[in-house]
C-alpha cells in the first residue's frame, strides 16, 4: 500500500513537493516547458492508484494525504 505508516507519509510528502516544483516550472512550450510537462503522468498514475484502492478507509486516508497535491493541480 501507498504510504502505510508516518516514515511512509512524510517520504511521500518530500517526494511528491519535488514533483510539484518540476510541475510548476515555467518555460515556454515546447522548448522550455519539457519538465513541467513530463511531471503530469505522475499525478495521472498517482491518482489512478489512490482512487483504485478496494479497501475505502485505506482510499480515503490516502486521498486526504494527497488531497493538497491534487487541489493544486487543478
Amino acid at each position: 500500500a501507498i504510504a502505510p505508516n508516518q516514515q511512509s507519509q512524510t517520504l511521500s510528502h518530500r517526494f511528491c513537493c519535488l514533483i510539484m516544483k518540476c510541475t510548476d516550472m515555467k518555460g515556454q512550450y515546447p522548448v522550455e516547458e519539457t519538465c513541467s510537462e513530463l511531471t503530469f503522468s505522475f499525478w495521472y498514475a498517482l491518482q489512478e492508484e489512490v482512487t483504485s484502492i478496494d479497501d475505502d478507509e485505506q482510499r480515503i486516508i490516502l486521498l486526504e494525504l494527497f488531497r493538497p497535491y491534487f487541489e493544486r493541480l487543478i
